[in-house]
This record gives structure tokens, C-alpha cells and sequence, in this order.
């Protein structure tokens, strides 16, 4: 059995998967390579490499089908002829590069040819092809579901989802079918699925089943699958028994929706938080949230329609009690003088700084709160690219903030935009986003991948 430090490592480890360049055959594999060649001129070349030289036309092919900015037809010359030499390799490397074909015109080729073929040992690659995001395509209109469906016709897709997760693939394969899995079905439908796992299913449904049973959340993502990992190792044994203990004592309005993000406040506050009913937190909550300054950015309507939507008293109704909990630290971080004063600093940094977004963690060290920035990705002015440290550093709790700081009067601007949601529904934590809305002003947004976003009110310096 794979070890659940191993399959942690596996899980954050980038996987390359590509081939060599810089070999020629008189030229040739330079013009086969040339984008900026014609169609034409390219097809002569292919057909002279693969007479001279089948070694480097089969890795040039490969290549060709996978890389972006090649010709379609290209691409499915190319396939030909790799199907033409030896279908049986094709069906072995090309398996395992698919999730790789960025191209859907030649996903779609690819997956019309596996099911004319009838080659099943695709199917974890067109699930984890399926895992990937493709904007603007809804996953009921999936190639992939197509595929998959074609495959193993008469099987519903979610079973066919679930085989691959409780197969004998990759981790990977298994850990995009589960992503897949709870898209397609929701929370309660993978509830159902993991209730069927026992203790021969192997180290990640096991942990999958734990979390549902011993802390009451459902990892929905590779991301949160991560997070879920990290608390069940060795070395958070302490702290994972803890909360396992605090959520045994919560009634069935504590545990209502309870997320991987709310359980870092809950460690915090132990025994004492488990008194306050859903009611009593969300009465208290409703009164603080009385009498701030509001700033309702045009851009959010990209995200819910409506911008008066993140207003607490038109969305409470959206929240469990873990939110109401997560809120009520979020303000207690707000009326902390040194967090503030951080905060300004870091923000007065990224208004300077025009390489890129600046963000951190907001936390509590010890009893004492923190805003921990984090150096981001530098690349554009209006995005942060959190690192792989900060999101790990959400493990054990906290808030992943960030700035929209370009200008002081960056009003316009304030609320998250559908990249901030995306990031938010991917990584599974609490998100707040702080927007210069004029100068020593800042306007505070609360938001999280279930779409639930509030205007918690101004900082003034």
C-alpha cells in the first residue's frame, strides 16, 4: 500500500511529460517545427522525416499533436501516421499524454478515434483531462463525457467516474476522477460513494472516508484532497484528534456545510465556540455588520449578477455556521492596529510595485494576530499568483488576502472578479481582498469558491 506521505508528495509534485528537441534531418525537423511555416511546405517536411528518420519522427509527431500554435491538419497528419506504424504504442503513449491536448478539435479527433477503437485504457486519462477547467463549456457538454459515455456504454457517468478513482491508475488519474465526481454530483452524492469504502480500498479513500467521518467535511478537489492529507499525517496527529474531538460535540446546525476552511477556527476556539448555536451566531453577527462604509464594485457583476448581493443582510442567508464563525475572526482581525498598519504598508508596496499583485495570509501566532504577506508570482498588475508555501500555510487555518491596489481611487475594482472566484473555488479557503478605494481607505471583501461573497466594511488608516 502506497504510504499517505507518498501520495502527498505524488499529488504536489509537477509532472512533465515531453521530449527533446534540437535534432535535424537536414533542416527538416526545423521547418516541421516552424509555426510560422505554411501548412504546405510543413506536410512535405513531416513526410521526408518520417522516411529518413522514424526514431525522431515519432518523438517530432508526439510533439506536434501536443504542443500549442500548430496547424489542426498537422496535427492530424500526424496521428495518422503514428496509428499507421504501430496503433498499439499509440494507444500506450498517447494515453498518457492526452490530458495534455490543450487543442479541442484534436481532443475531439482523439476521443472519436478512442471509441471507434474501443480503447478503455483511456479512461483515466479523459478523466483527468475532464478534471481540467475548460471556460466557457459546461461539464455536461464535456468531450470528455462523451467519451467516457461511449466507452462504457450502459454505465452511468458517475460510475464510470468512480471506477477509475477506486481503480488501479495513477493517484493522479484517481484524484482528478474524484474532482470530477463531485462536480458532476455535488457533496451529497460523493457522500454516498464514500460511504461504500472500507479499509481495502486503499490510502486515499481512506482518507477521503476519515474526513467525512471523523471531521465532517467532504474534500471536493485535488487541492482540498491535499489539505485533507496534510491534516491526517503523522506529524498533525495532535491537532487532527483535537478537532476530530470538537466536531463530535457540534449539533447538526454546527455541522451543517461545514468546509476544510472552517476548521482552523474551530481549533482556535475549542470548547467554547461549540456553545453558540447557528442562530445565536448569525443574530450576532448581523448586529456588527451595522453601520459600515460599503463599496460595491461595478466588476462584480461578472461574478453573481448583482452587486448589491454582497451585502450581509442580502446574503446571510447563503452562510453556515462556520462562515458566521470565519466572519466574526475576519473583524476581529480588522480592529487589530498592527494587522491595519501591516496592512496599509503592504498595500502602499503593491501600488508601487507594477509587476504584480501582492497577498499573504492573514492568521493567529500564538494568540496574536498576523498579517503575513507572501511574495507572489511576478507577472501582470492586476493578478496575484500565490505561491505553493501560502497555500500550504492555509493548512492548519487562516485567510489567503490579497490587494487591488493599482490606484487609491480603485473603487471600480473592489469585490472579487471571476479569476479571484476561480482561484477561491480551487484552493477550498477563506479569501478576503482588500481594494484601495481611495487613499488611506480600504474597502474588505470576504469571499469563497461556493460563491459566497460579502462587503465586510473599510479600514481607515
Amino acid at each position: 500500500m502506497v504510504s499517505l506521505r507518498g501520495l502527498f508528495f505524488v499529488l504536489c509534485c509537477c509532472v512533465v511529460w515531453g521530449c527533446a528537441s534540437g535534432e535535424s534531418v537536414d533542416g527538416g525537423v526545423d521547418l516541421l517545427l516552424d509555426r510560422g511555416a505554411g501548412y504546405e511546405a510543413r506536410a512535405v517536411a513531416m513526410d521526408r522525416v518520417v522516411g529518413e528518420d522514424w526514431g525522431l519522427a515519432e518523438k517530432m509527431l508526439y510533439r506536434i499533436i501536443l504542443e500549442g500554435g500548430h496547424d489542426n491538419r498537422l496535427r492530424f497528419k500526424a496521428i495518422d501516421f503514428l496509428v499507421g506504424r504501430d496503433v498499439e504504442r499509440f494507444e500506450a503513449v498517447m494515453g498518457d499524454g492526452l490530458a495534455r491536448v490543450g487543442n479541442v478539435g484534436v481532443l475531439e479527433g482523439l476521443v472519436d478515434l478512442a471509441v471507434e477503437k474501443g480503447w478503455r485504457s483511456w479512461g483515466g486519462s479523459l478523466v483527468r483531462s475532464y478534471a481540467g477547467e475548460m471556460l466557457g463549456v459546461d461539464d455536461l457538454d464535456r468531450v470528455e463525457r462523451r467519451g467516457l459515455l461511449g466507452l462504457f456504454e450502459g454505465e452511468g457517468i458517475e460510475d464510470i467516474v468512480w471506477g477509475v478513482v477506486k481503480g488501479e491508475g495513477s493517484v493522479l488519474e484517481r484524484v482528478a476522477g474524484w474532482e470530477v465526481l463531485c462536480r458532476l454530483g455535488g457533496r451529497e452524492v460523493a457522500e454516498g460513494y464514500l460511504k461504500g469504502v472500507g479499509a481495502d480500498d486503499g490510502q486515499l479513500l481512506i482518507d477521503l472516508r476519515g474526513g467525512m467521518d471523523d471531521l465532517g467535511v467532504v474534500a471536493m478537489n485535488r487541492e482540498e484532497v491535499l489539505w485533507l492529507m496534510y491534516l491526517r499525517m503523522a506529524g498533525q496527529r495532535e491537532y487532527y484528534e483535537r478537532l476530530r474531538g470538537l466536531v463530535k460535540i457540534l449539533d447538526d446546525g454546527q455541522r451543517g456545510g461545514l468546509e476544510l476552511r472552517h476548521l482552523g477556527e474551530l481549533y482556535l476556539r475549542g470548547e467554547d465556540v461549540c456553545k453558540d448555536t447557528f442562530k445565536e451566531v448569525a443574530m450576532r453577527m448581523a448586529f456588527l455588520m451595522k453601520g459600515r462604509r460599503h463599496v460595491l464594485g461595478g466588476r462584480f457583476v461578472e461574478v453573481l449578477g448583482d452587486k448589491h448581493r454582497q451585502l450581509f443582510k442580502n446574503s446571510h442567508e447563503d452562510l453556515v455556521w462556520g462562515d458566521f464563525m470565519s466572519l466574526s475572526r475576519l473583524l476581529w482581525f480588522m480592529e487589530d492596529k498592527a494587522v491595519v498598519a501591516d496592512l496599509f504598508a503592504q498595500a502602499e508596496a503593491d501600488l508601487r510595485d507594477k509587476k504584480g499583485e501582492h497577498g499573504g495570509i492573514l492568521r493567529v501566532v500564538d494568540g496574536v494576530a498576523m498579517a503575513a504577506g507572501y511574495q507572489g508570482k511576478a507577472g501582470r498588475d492586476d493578478r496575484y499568483v500565490s505561491s505553493g508555501g501560502l497555500i500550504r500555510a492555509l493548512y492548519l487555518g487562516g485567510f489567503h488576502y490579497h490587494f487591488h491596489a493599482q490606484r487609491y481611487d480603485n473603487g471600480r475594482y473592489a469585490g472579487p472578479g471571476d479569476y479571484d472566484m476561480r482561484f477561491a473555488r480551487r484552493i477550498g479557503g477563506g479569501c478576503v481582498l482588500f481594494t484601495f478605494v481611495e487613499e488611506g481607505v480600504l474597502n474588505v471583501d470576504f469571499y469563497t469558491g461556493g460563491g459566497v461573497v460579502i462587503d465586510m466594511g473599510c479600514l481607515v488608516r
